[in-house]
């Protein structure tokens, strides 16, 4: 499988430092899905209550990516979910829980959580990929109804 990245408009620092971004996480997408369909088709194992698949070893957010990338975003949402409750500052399940939010049409949940998750010190990394989601979200809300928001 072979995936470029071809920039089309003049390279600023930021589309430079997306374009880098992607290019590391396109082969990392790419595996995870081929892994997810293998361990489907080998019989992997899985959890009798729910008949999600089980990566041995493997963490709850991997889960959720997974889940996520399949379009199940109520059960992504829901290892988020517990991932969070665990007092985990985690910036990578608090974006994807963002994502989860505006996929399903929870456009001002996801800025809330966003807004939450720039203030946390860890969450300096993802400012790229926060601004994104944010624009994203603030697509979908009247900006009368902005002030209501947080």
């Amino acid at each position: 499988f072979l995936v470029q990245v071809v920039l089309v408009s003049p390279a600023t620092p930021v589309v430079q430092d997306v374009a880098a971004h992607l290019a590391t996480l396109l082969p990392k997408v790419v595996a995870l899905l081929h892994e997810s369909s293998e361990r489907r088709q080998t019989g992997a194992r899985t959890d009798h209550d729910d008949g999600r698949l089980k990566f041995k070893g493997q963490p709850e957010l991997r889960l959720a990516h997974v889940d996520y990338l399949r379009g199940q975003y109520l059960e992504a949402e829901a290892s988020l979910h517990k991932i969070l409750a665990a007092g985990h500052e985690d910036v990578e399940a608090a974006l994807l829980l963002a994502s989860v939010f505006r996929r399903t049409g929870r456009f001002r949940q996801a800025l809330t959580c966003l807004e939450k998750l720039e203030r946390l010190d860890q969450s300096r990394k993802w400012y790229v990929e926060i601004s994104k989601e944010k624009s994203l979200n603030l697509k979908h809300i009247a900006p009368k109804d902005l002030t209501s928001v947080a």
